[in-house]
């Protein structure tokens, strides 16, 4: 272990009267950071309809069900590596419920499903940038060393997972960098590897559906980047580097295991964000980044990390972005958690504070990736950028130590950061943690380690984080022949609205669907003919939006989101891209449940990569400041 870490008495007092948090010091580096504390559900903040209890250890869930079937509407959801489940109630009675649920012997603690946002502030790009290599216009480097580090060496077999909005998948700068699940065959339509996910090549997809009230947990293979954030935070992380092409990434050499928990407006719900920690940790993430964060407390967020910190990975947090607080899940324990800072070493003050605070890395205006084929690359900042840097750090780190455990490499990384702002709070303090982040000076004078020897015994048997079982709503679309991929589905009348081809709706003729590339640009129209079906043939592996024109006298009601993003691998036939369209004006949603809410212990896979909670809840964060160039005000 590396030598503890004291915090300075005199930042004590300074912090208490300064910035008047409620602060104490402690002796250690790796001393307990404050339990989850006990507070009101925020039910504003959370899904409608549902609520989390988590079982005590040797409790089964049929041992509960008859006392919890009379206070609940049903199972949605599972992540049994944590012993959760995700609970139906009627909306309005959260709160009541999740009270009662707490006194029962065999519930050790029950919580609301809340929302979570990307940690970056807002803004728009206005003009694209040039496609030329970009290394000098990537400031953070030199300030965290990392060209010296680079001199020492490469990040060699590193995963690091980034759970964000999901991965622009043919960027040229990301391409040859993607995680390959080595157990996965694409395209084949079988979960090879039996962990519970059909076809994740390069990562999985968790979302909720909130719909007419209800929210429903689903899951499924498309993890193209809708929004930009989750594209950005991988390359800074990670992009290809040497290779004459855009940006360097930190890590030089790591690859980049896309965990999609966000959906197209960043928002996502920290359920979502469990399963995915639990995904990554399962499928040999040794570093985790989650540049997104909420405001509300989770012991399941808690419950979620401490299982992946036990399985040895290391996660990384932005603190967040709005001067206050830190977010969660970086304000949990074992948690690498991260401020922001400019290009003079100053704390950005939208970065949030707290004794949570570990490390600063830079956050202003940084270039990196995009996931649109026009604009290939941006400029954003926030503490979600400042993030990555230090999760490529670690795989640099972890490369050189390959013999050191999660927390060596996290206490190697804050004893040597840079205290930049020891003139006013030398050693530690809650507004950048133990200082800024110095690649170099982590790697300088360190002998480096053995490479572990590599086990030959058999891969052992995984449990299934997740489940693909086909949703009851789709019809398959008749057989077609292709030379490439393809893309294929029907158009149905959704009569009650409930976003599911239940029997006896038919198939609905004469609705245009669009195919279009990453940037929206038409590629090709059909409209769906007698039997409601529609092909798109002989398709080069690519990026692409699948949407549609809603025919007089209906509204679209599945997908949630209108249309689809996606990636199509060489040779891949995705058959169940359907729409469901109402008469409009919109019946009001029958009671009886939907097919695809039947009470279920595991996650229900449906095909929809882009679907948005709606409501008035405050979302979860991603944790970044996209720029506007002619408006810079920061």
């Amino acid at each position: 272990m590396a030598p503890s870490l004291t915090r300075s008495p005199r930042f004590q007092v300074a912090c208490c009267l300064a910035v008047a948090l409620l602060f104490q010091a402690t002796t250690a580096l790796n001393a307990a950071r404050p339990s989850t504390p006990a507070v009101a559900l925020e039910v504003a903040s959370a899904a409608t309809g549902q609520i989390i209890v988590k079982l005590r250890r040797g409790t089964s869930l049929s041992r509960v069900a008859s006392q919890l079937s009379s206070r609940t509407q049903g199972t949605l959801a599972s992540i049994p590596h944590l012993g959760v489940v995700l609970l139906q109630v009627s909306p309005g009675a959260e709160s009541a419920t999740a009270n009662e649920l707490r006194r029962h012997s065999d519930i050790e603690w029950v919580e609301l499903n809340h929302r979570a946002q990307t940690t970056a502030a807002p803004g728009e790009l206005t003009v694209a940038l040039p496609d030329d290599p970009m290394l000098s216009q990537q400031w953070p480097l030199s300030i965290i060393h990392a060209p010296e580090a680079w001199s020492i060496t490469h990040s060699r077999d590193m995963i690091i997972a980034i759970l964000d909005t999901g991965t622009y998948l043919n960027h040229p700068d990301l391409v040859n960098v993607l995680w390959t699940n080595p157990g996965e065959i694409p395209a084949n339509g079988l979960d090879d590897d039996g962990n519970g996910c059909v076809d994740d090549v390069h990562g999985w997809h968790y979302f909720t559906q909130c719909d007419t009230g209800v929210c429903v947990p689903s899951q499924n293979r498309l993890i193209g980047d809708d929004n930009g954030h989750g594209t950005h935070v991988a390359g800074t992380a990670a992009a290809e580097t040497n290779n004459g092409t855009g940006i360097a990434g930190v890590s030089w050499g790591a690859r980049l295991m896309t965990v999609k928990v966000l959906d197209q407006d960043g928002d996502g719900w920290y359920f979502d964000i469990a399963a995915g920690i639990v995904y990554a940790a399962d499928n040999g993430a040794q570093i985790i980044n989650l540049s997104l964060g909420g405001s509300s407390p989770s012991q399941l967020l808690q419950d979620a990390v401490d299982y992946a910190h036990a399985k040895g990975s290391l996660l990384v947090a932005a603190s967040g972005n709005n001067g206050g607080a830190v977010y969660y899940p970086g304000a949990c324990q074992n948690v690498l958690t991260v401020a922001a800072t400019d290009a003079q070493d100053n704390r950005l003050p939208f970065s949030n504070q707290g004794p949570q605070v570990d490390i600063a890395a830079p956050g202003d205006y940084l270039i990196s990736t995009w996931y649109l084929p026009s604009i290939p690359y941006r400029l954003a900042h926030g503490t979600s950028m400042a993030a990555p840097h230090v999760s490529g750090a670690a795989a640099l780190l972890w490369t050189w130590r390959p013999d050191w455990t999660n927390d060596q490499i996290q206490q190697r990384l804050l004893q040597q950061a840079d205290d930049v702002n020891s003139s006013l709070y030398p050693g530690f303090d809650p507004l950048i943690g133990w200082g800024r982040l110095n690649i170099q000076r982590a790697l300088e004078g360190l002998e480096q380690g053995p490479t572990p020897t590599p086990t030959t015994s058999a891969t052992p048997t995984r449990t299934p984080t997740c489940t693909t079982t086909p949703s009851p709503t789709c019809t398959p679309s008749p057989t077609v022949t292709v030379t490439t991929a393809m893309v294929s589905g029907l158009a149905w009348r959704d009569d009650d609205a409930n976003r599911a081809r239940d029997p006896g709706e038919p198939p609905l003729a004469g609705v245009t669907i669009i195919l279009k590339d990453a940037d929206h640009q038409e590629l090709a129209r059909q409209v769906t003919g007698l039997d409601g079906t529609y092909a798109f043939t002989s398709l080069p592996a690519d990026s692409y939006v699948l949407t549609r024109e809603d025919p007089l006298g209906y509204t679209v009601t599945y997908p949630v989101a209108g249309s689809y993003v996606f990636c199509l691998l060489p040779g891949e036939q995705l058959t169940e891209m359907n729409f469901g369209f109402a008469p409009w004006p919109t019946p009001t949603p029958t009671a009886s449940p939907s097919p695809t809410c039947t009470p279920t212990a595991t996650i229900t896979a449906t095909p929809s990569p882009t679907l948005t909670p709606t409501g008035t809840e405050p979302p979860v964060h991603r944790l970044y400041l996209p720029v506007v160039l002619r408006t810079r005000s920061r």
